[in-house]
């Protein structure tokens, strides 16, 4: 059988591979066609096409400046801006201000941020305070020595200027827990400032658990229950009475006082005068 390779008046292989044809009006059609076809692209993209030009740009220019990704999409905002600005027939910003109107609106957003800074507050003070004129200050703290399994009570009693009038430093048995202890040199001071013949006193401590229970009559069924009894009887005795809480920094030289009492044996008592390594907190106190 034969076949033939006449195909529309033509060969198969011509119809099929690419040819050149030597027709002249055939050439002009085509190049026609490229550049009407290239001139419908570049307007139908002419927004997209001047936006990317114009980042390529920017991009160049911005390279050797300062905070170039914040100008880099700073610029891109205002040039899509205008792009849609353009696209609905809105007033848009020249392509040539664009560049420094990023760079304003950039200073003006990185000033924006600066906060002034905040005074800075500090803490009430942590430090002792002279009590009135009209009354004595005591302070008390209680430490607990390991070995021997024995505690120690410190008191201190001062007036308005600072100057100590009594102080004592007390060795005792190890009690039950910390807040008897604390509780037991709470009585101690009582006693102490009794025993001086005080009459008005300001009494502080920093066991917040013992002086809680003295102001609001609690600790009935606490273990150190019976010594709060004693507290408050003895207490009656004043003219003027106060207990008050304090921090330990505040209570820096009852707190010396009672560790003071490891190397003791009873209690040791100066009037009028203190310790010559308890003297430099008792000056840093009203300094």
């Amino acid at each position: 059988m034969a076949f033939s390779t006449k195909r529309g008046g033509g060969s198969w292989a011509n119809s099929l591979l690419p040819f050149s044809s030597n027709n002249p009006k055939s050439k002009l059609t085509r190049k026609s066609c490229r550049r009407f076809s290239l001139k419908d692209f570049i307007f139908a993209n002419f927004f997209t096409i001047e936006l990317i030009v114009s980042l390529i740009f920017f991009l160049l220019v911005i390279l050797r400046e300062e905070f170039r990704a914040e100008i880099f999409v700073t610029s891109a905002w205002f040039l899509w801006n205008r792009r849609n600005a353009v696209h609905f027939g809105r007033p848009s910003l020249p392509v040539d201000s664009i560049c420094s109107r990023a760079g304003n609106y950039l200073q003006e957003f990185l000033q924006a941020q600066i906060e002034e800074p905040i005074p800075i507050r500090l803490p009430p003070s942590q430090q002792w305070r002279p009590p009135d004129h009209h009354c004595l200050k005591i302070n008390f703290d209680a430490a607990v020595f390991r070995r021997p399994s024995k505690a120690g009570i410190g008191v201190v009693i001062r007036n308005n200027a600072g100057e100590v009038e009594g102080a004592l430093s007390s060795s005792i048995p190890m009690a039950h827990s910390v807040a008897d202890l604390e509780a037991l040199a709470c009585l101690k001071a009582v006693q102490f400032a009794l025993e001086l013949g005080i009459t008005r006193a300001v009494f502080e401590g920093d066991s917040a658990v013992i002086i809680n229970a003295l102001l609001h009559g609690a600790g009935a069924f606490a273990s150190f229950g019976n010594t709060l009894d004693d507290i408050r009887m003895l207490s009656s005795v004043f003219q003027f009475v106060e207990f008050i809480f304090v921090n330990r920094g505040c209570n820096s030289v009852a707190d010396a006082l009672a560790k003071k009492a490891k190397l003791l044996v009873g209690d040791q008592v100066w009037l009028h005068d203190v310790l010559a390594d308890i003297a430099p907190l008792v000056s840093f106190d009203i300094h």
